[in-house]
């Protein structure tokens, strides 16, 4: 473990919406876990359509977890619009037993077009 001097990300407070996956035989890596690339995909594709017109500018995650081949995965955003962007705060959870593993915030800075 390295020392770090990141900030923890906020969880989600207030569930604006919901996006559900499962874990397939091509999310899986050498180590028999969901590859970390899969859970931001997975994010990525339950961005609010009102954000996805938007230029992203930063993102944060933490991994806390690990999903295997099979398993059903929620994630739940809540999004927040500030300064003409938008924040968008994610928790992908295991749908079986509540328990999370990854946590995602995204800012997006509204396009000037």
């Amino acid at each position: 473990m390295i020392e770090d001097d990141f900030s923890p990300l906020p969880s989600v407070q207030h569930v604006n919406d919901q996006a559900h996956f499962r874990a397939v035989a091509v999310d899986i890596d050498i180590n028999d876990h969901v590859n970390n690339t899969v859970y931001m995909d997975w994010a990525l594709r339950a961005v609010p359509a009102a954000a996805r017109h938007q230029i992203p500018l930063r993102l944060e995650a933490a991994f806390l977890g690990e999903a295997r081949l099979g398993d059903e995965i929620l994630c739940c955003g809540e999004s927040t619009v500030k300064d003409g962007g938008t924040i968008v705060a994610q928790s992908l959870r295991d749908a079986a037993s509540g328990r999370e593993l990854t946590r995602l915030r995204w800012d997006f800075l509204k396009s000037v077009n």
